[in-house]
């Protein structure tokens, strides 16, 4: 069933769990999960538009309701004398939230039960690098006064495991806690097991996905669409958080250069807004903001784990920049990097070499710009030299991300170039030369997958007994479009092969 605008306005209005009025830290990941009930569409948006931040009075009424009208949390009207609890100002207008982190997932669940008389199996979810990261932050904070080394925390394997694993489970994002207090907040709102599913629920923000996400990007093609309308509107609503909370502290994770510094950008547009961007692999900044009655810090930084923000990486951060903020020290004195993010950051351009008798032909000159402007955007991503195969007519550069499993030489991205400039992108495997660990683990698994999205951008399938390869062509586009078009399609299909090997 379409959901209304109404409704999808509710679920635009739902922030996140936790007692965010009370947070110590605020947490910003990307967008609404499914946890074990990825198929329960339905459930996970009525639960969200009609029982999320209500008291159990109310939502046992609704619930109870359900045994006369099957649909009552379908009605966009509220039912009775129903009032959300957890909101601001009195109003879910404003924002609402679940108090405590799993309260949620029980009412979604406690749904299923008053609509099905049962409840269906659940899906198991494996451990969450985010959450794991997040406990190590607030542990270090709170033992900081201890003779514990904070580096630690900070350890892949040791003793405390198991009271991290414990610290998830009895105080991550909930209200009645000692120490660090944290709320959880997400930037897109639509629950979705993964960021390429689309349901026909959705349908009225867009036939596709790729609409919703470029709505929330702020994509300016997006602008008079009703996604659109609610990305503003939801930003709105965050920035109103972020002002009303005691919070002093903004956590967010992940799509830091597609949307987290825009958006930092739109909740303050009065304020000279200065990036201060870490010596970490991946972008990540801190900012510093004054508000009325706070001193408030922003923190964007890369996804935790899967070779993109390591525990050293996460062991630093804490101990030069967060841990000074929030005992209001002064934090030591190191060299940093000031600037705001632009497309002529710091490149690999040291590593190429030209091998066309020293002269710099169409073709590589391309390649490098590419590579130029790549490395800007995904640091982590590395190329090889460019080389120009005269036998064939083209050159081309190889690229791969700096990362464990698909780090390998041999499970890369190759830009193939002629000298008319028609171009060609692959991704390919060769099974023949990965090591028999790998090719009976992450890589030889992801192929099928990986080439089921890849499929979808428009790349055609090539395989032979010792290649599986995807490519696809972009020909005849003037150059400075072509360089724009091309690094946009190679770092989406990296991307689509970082995601499918870390969800393995």
């Amino acid at each position: 069933m379409r959901l209304t605008m109404k409704q999808l306005q509710k679920l635009n209005a739902y922030i996140g769990c936790g007692p965010h009025m009370d947070a110590d830290i605020i947490v910003m990941g990307n967008e609404e999960g499914t946890g074990g009930y990825p198929e329960e569409i339905e459930a996970h948006t009525a639960a969200r538009f009609r029982l999320y931040g209500k008291d159990e009075k109310t939502v046992d009424a609704l619930l109870k309701a359900i045994e006369t009208d099957p649909q009552v949390l379908h009605h966009d009207e509220l039912h009775g004398e129903e009032a959300y609890t957890y909101c601001l100002n009195g109003d879910w207008e404003n924002g609402f939230w679940e108090e405590n982190d799993k309260d949620g997932e029980g009412k979604i669940e406690r749904y299923i039960i008053a609509r099905d008389g049962k409840l269906k199996k659940k899906v198991e979810v494996p451990p969450s690098p985010f959450l794991n990261y997040i406990a190590r932050i607030c542990l270090a904070l709170d033992h900081r006064n201890e003779d514990k080394p904070l580096q630690d925390w900070f350890q892949k394997k040791n003793a405390d495991l198991g009271i991290i694993d414990k610290y998830i489970k009895n105080h991550l994002f909930k209200k009645s806690v000692e120490g660090v207090k944290t709320a959880l907040t997400d930037w897109r709102p639509l629950p979705r097991p993964n960021q390429d599913t689309w349901f026909e629920e959705y349908g009225l923000l867009g036939k596709s996905a790729r609409q919703y996400m470029d709505a929330y990007f702020f994509n300016p093609n997006e602008r008079e669409k009703a996604a659109y309308i609610l990305a503003e509107r939801r930003a709105e609503l965050l920035k109103d958080l972020i002002v009303n909370s005691k919070a002093r502290f903004l956590i967010m994770i992940g799509e830091v250069l597609e949307s987290k510094l825009d958006l930092i950008k739109r909740f303050f547009p009065d304020q000279d807004i200065q990036f201060t961007r870490l010596k970490t692999r991946n972008h990540a900044y801190t900012i510093t903001v004054k508000l009325p009655h706070k001193t408030f810090h922003i923190y964007a930084m890369p996804f935790f784990g899967n070779g993109a923000l390591s525990l050293e990486e996460l062991h630093r951060f804490v101990r030069d920049i967060l841990l000074p903020d929030y005992t209001k020290q002064p934090r030591p004195q190191f060299e940093e990097l000031m600037q705001k993010p632009t497309m002529e950051m710091e490149s690999f351009s040291h590593k190429i070499k030209l091998s066309i008798n020293g002269e710099v032909s169409p073709e590589i000159k391309l390649l490098k710009e590419v590579a130029v402007r790549l490395s800007s955007l995904e640091p982590n991503l590395r190329h090889g030299s460019f080389y120009s195969v005269t036998r064939d007519g083209f050159s081309y550069a190889h690229f791969w991300f700096d990362e464990e499993h698909w780090g390998d030489l041999h499970c890369d991205a190759h830009i193939h170039v002629t000298p008319n400039l028609d171009v060609e992108i692959r991704w390919g495997l060769y099974p023949a030369k990965i090591p028999e660990i790998l090719v009976h683990s992450n890589l030889i698994n992801a192929v099928d997958p990986i080439g089921n999205h890849l499929r979808t951008r428009g790349f055609k399938p090539s395989h032979t007994s010792k290649r599986k390869l995807f490519n696809k062509k972009i020909n005849g586009l003037p150059q400075d479009e072509l360089l724009e078009r091309l690094v946009a399609e190679t770092r989406e299909m990296m991307n689509i092969v970082r995601g499918v090997l870390s969800s393995l």
